[in-house]
């Protein structure tokens, strides 16, 4: 049932079964997870060794469905954890803030077995919005994005940490411009007339919702898209 609901309503595991094939035995690690709420999704799926961390929770989070966040960083994941390895560790729209991205990717893939991969989701520097945009991209974040990367840096970052690039997926949306273009003219994402709070309000047409909508399938298609997943593997 959960699997249908899945499909038919807006909901995060939809993202990431573009990247990856989920199945009921996996065990599963996201890294940097804020509450959890992509982790509670995939426990409904029925899949059960669901693990988070993330340094700025409150406390450590155990949902009812068997998915657990635990307020930990990398580096005390062992007290967690107990030798336990993963078939995915997750980095969803986390790395770019990370000011150690190298050191987290090496050291989180000793927790990944041998035929394991870890899926990074990261806007990508050097896609057509971020050239098109410059610095009114709104994959940017300044100042919360720390690294930005490109397609080249995660190839180098994955060699480094003895690891290939082995799939790729494109998965920009509509919002890569709107937001693109809002941050152009000074429009804050939550003011009163951003697509975000109102589509009535907002500046943006039928006819250029459509345009956008055909410039993200195309660039998604072409893997020119502004956001990707990068699954590396041993």
């Amino acid at each position: 049932i959960a699997k249908f609901l899945a499909t038919a309503r807006p909901c995060p595991v939809n993202h990431l079964s573009n990247h990856i094939q989920l199945h009921q035995d996996m065990s599963i690690l996201e890294v940097g997870c804020g509450t959890g709420e992509l982790l509670h999704e995939i426990a409904d799926l029925g899949i059960r060794k669901v693990v988070g961390i993330g340094p700025f929770v409150p406390e450590n989070i155990a949902y009812r469905n068997g998915a657990k966040v635990y307020k930990s960083g990398i580096q005390e994941l062992v007290n967690y954890v107990n030798g336990e390895k993963f078939d995915l560790i997750m980095f969803n729209h986390s790395l770019e803030h990370s000011p150690t991205p190298f050191d987290d990717v090496k050291n989180i893939s000793r927790c990944l077995k041998k035929d394991g991969e870890i899926l990074i989701r990261t806007p990508v520097s050097g896609s057509e919005v971020s050239n098109t945009y410059g610095k009114y991209w709104w994959g940017l974040d300044a100042p919360r994005h720390i690294y930005l990367f490109s397609k080249k840096s995660i190839s180098l970052l994955a060699g480094r940490c003895d690891m290939s690039v082995k799939r790729t997926h494109y998965d920009g949306t509509i919002d890569d411009f709107l937001a693109s273009e809002q941050h152009k003219v000074g429009i804050p994402l939550l003011a009163e007339n951003s697509y975000v709070v109102s589509k009535r309000l907002s500046a943006f047409s039928v006819d250029k919702i459509k345009e956008y909508e055909t410039k993200t399938t195309r660039q998604n298609e072409q893997g020119t898209a502004a956001m990707a997943g990068f699954i590396l593997g041993f």
